[in-house]
């Protein structure tokens, strides 16, 4: 029974916040937090940077992301001569990653790292939810909104940045500050706590929507 009354509290929490989204995310942001702007903000907004460096990163060191920063122009590969006539492989920033890049790029826990970033997120509209869908334990929302970019770099109007699997939704269109309609479904504990949003799950009328 206290299952079963902690799964409708859940729902009602985001049946409230659903409510308070038909208006549209700014006239939203004006009522206050809500569970799905929280839950947006959280995995959206925030820094847009890709955390990698310091460099140059030759021999053994790891450089997790180094190959699609290469795809997108921002890294590439280098030979570096030791002092004792050796030769170490690796990766070092292009012009273009130098102008991205930030030995302590701001990260969204609060802290730093070093990164290439290329400006900051922040939601811009909710545009519609779907009515939330219950599996188990867990409550699912679908959402799509429209993200703000600010504290832009040139690079956001790059076709490369789509190289950088993480941020599909870029590059912004030229004169824009807003990106295209993006599609994430939250999903919540029966508590109510946000627990990840997955771009791609989809159910309703947005499953077979890209």
């Amino acid at each position: 029974m206290r299952l079963v009354l902690m799964i409708f509290a859940a729902l009602l929490v985001v049946g409230l916040a659903i409510g308070k989204f038909k208006g549209g995310g700014a006239d939203a942001a004006r009522k206050g937090p809500s569970p799905v702007l929280a839950a947006l903000n959280q995995s959206y907004g925030g820094p847009l940077c890709v955390y990698e460096g310091p460099f140059p990163k030759v021999g053994r060191e790891v450089c997790l992301h180094c190959s699609t920063l290469r795809d997108a122009g921002l890294v590439e590969r280098v030979r570096l001569r030791q002092a004792d006539g050796s030769e170490l492989q690796g990766h070092d920033l292009t012009a273009a990653g130098m102008a991205l890049y930030d030995s302590a790029a701001p990260t969204p826990n609060g802290k730093t790292a070093p990164g290439l970033c290329f400006g900051k997120a922040r939601v811009a509209e909710v545009i519609e939810t779907l009515p939330p869908m219950r599996l188990g334990s867990v409550t699912h929302v679908s959402v799509r909104f429209t993200l703000q970019i600010f504290d832009r770099a040139p690079f956001v109007h790059s076709p490369d940045i789509a190289r950088l699997k993480q941020y599909p939704y870029l590059p912004l269109a030229e004169g824009s500050d807003v990106t295209k309609p993006i599609i994430t479904t939250l999903s919540f504990a029966a508590s109510g706590e946000f627990l990840e949003a997955d771009p791609g799950f989809r159910y309703g009328k947005w499953v077979n929507e890209k």
